[in-house]
């Protein structure tokens, strides 16, 4: 699972890490966020 990690986490990355993803997006937002603002 090394090559196809790239084509399943764009592909299958929404179903198998969704709650995951979701999370890192969020956190991610706040620091883009606060980077763009301080």
């Amino acid at each position: 699972m090394a090559g196809a990690e790239t084509s399943a986490e764009l592909d299958e990355g929404d179903e198998q890490q969704g709650e995951g993803e979701r999370e890192q997006q969020a956190v991610h937002r706040l620091v883009c966020e606060r980077c763009a603002t301080g």
